[in-house]
């Protein structure tokens, strides 16, 4: 929500927020990225939590975690979403764009974990971090991609798969053996999609467009190395235009990218439409 000219005001789980203004602060000491800048983040304390309903499996602590809400006012990033912008964008303005976003991720995969959480998949400072494709609630942190992988499997319920769908427990004992847990850990955005990156359109020129900064950082921290290629390209691989953009600023994980959909389809889905 728009606070001010030059002010945005954010308002949403507790959590959420915290991680969110987390990242863009070690992102402001650590890179230059164009990014809102944080200028207030607290939690009321006046807050009526509601009860939790009867019979539910959520403990307390994740009830009330979940219940809690979170402020953030932050700079504004001026220009416009990608979403917008696209349309009026030619070959080589598009091309510009995707020149600014490679550089910018390039210095975001270039930066170098603290040396107590080397390899951890985690938050910028080795807490608990925030993936809505994988659940609502914080989970980690893990100390490798072996353990972190290993979670996510076990999202499956395994025990229950092995009683009434065998041939799917096999499957997914087969596609975790797929899973490579020797990726590099880097800093990840966490949900690079075209309404998070800002633009603004000055003329007709390749030269006219600039990338003015990335916003919504809430999903962000220490992730394996094809994790942002798969949030980007989920539920879009069959846009050869969409997926060549994205291979113009990421590596392609391919293979990562297989394995991914299967695991999620056996999920239900969760991971976009394919």
């Amino acid at each position: 929500m728009r606070l001010t000219r030059n002010t945005y005001f954010k308002v949403k789980v507790a959590q959420r927020i915290l991680h969110e203004a987390e990242a863009l602060r070690y992102l402001a000491e650590h890179t230059n990225i164009p990014i809102p800048q944080v200028l207030d983040v607290w939690i009321p304390e006046d807050q009526r939590i509601p009860r939790r309903p009867p019979g539910l499996r959520q403990d307390e602590a994740s009830w009330r975690a979940l219940n809690t809400v979170g402020h953030l006012v932050m700079s504004r990033i001026e220009g416009e979403p990608l979403t917008e912008a696209g349309p009026k964008l030619s070959v080589g303005q598009w091309a510009t764009v995707a020149g600014q976003l490679r550089a910018m991720m390039e210095e975001l995969r270039a930066l170098k974990q603290p040396k107590q959480i080397e390899g951890f998949i985690s938050s910028c400072f080795g807490g608990a971090t925030y993936e809505e494709r994988l659940q609502n609630e914080f989970f980690g942190p893990f100390p490798d991609e072996a353990s972190f992988n290993d979670w996510r499997v076990s999202l499956l319920d395994l025990p229950f798969l092995d009683k009434h769908d065998p041939p799917g427990a096999q499957k997914v004992r087969t596609l975790r053996q797929q899973m490579p847990d020797n990726h590099s850990i880097v800093f990840s955005h966490g949900d690079l999609q075209r309404q998070n990156i800002m633009v603004l359109l000055t003329g007709p020129n390749p030269g006219d467009v600039r990338v003015t900064g990335i916003i919504d950082w809430e999903m962000a921290g220490w992730r394996p190395e094809h994790w942002d290629y798969l949030k980007w390209t989920q539920g879009a691989m069959h846009d050869k235009e969409h997926k060549a953009f994205v291979e113009s600023i990421l590596p392609s994980y391919m293979r990562e990218y297989e394995t991914e959909r299967e695991l999620q389809m056996m999920r239900g889905g969760i991971f976009g439409a394919w």
